[in-house]
């Protein structure tokens, strides 16, 4: 799970969902596929709204590293991402009536 206001913000939240994949990917490795990712993320409702900013994140940092990597290859150093990729998100949310 994931901490819930007021103890976090969304931001803290969507790092919630960060450490839980570490942790699965860390102590279940026979859960991840042949490249080393979690196959598929399904959350619900606001899971699903908390785990898409995850990955929308995730994806965020991974371009900015590569970007800084090319740029940094002359130094043979550049920070690894810290969170478990993801091969697919499925968000899935109820329909819902509020008159």
């Amino acid at each position: 799970g994931y901490r819930t206001y007021p103890d976090a913000d969304v931001n803290g939240q969507a790092e919630d969902i960060g450490s839980a994949l570490d942790v699965i990917a860390r102590t279940r490795p026979d859960l991840l596929d042949d490249q080393g990712r979690i196959d598929s993320l399904v959350c619900h409702s606001s899971g699903a709204h908390i785990g898409l900013l995850h990955v929308l994140e995730a994806a965020r940092a991974s371009f900015a590293m590569e970007r800084n990597a090319t740029a940094l290859s002359t130094t043979g150093s550049a920070a690894m991402p810290t969170s478990t990729p993801i091969g697919r998100f499925v968000g899935i949310s109820g329909v819902y009536c509020i008159p």
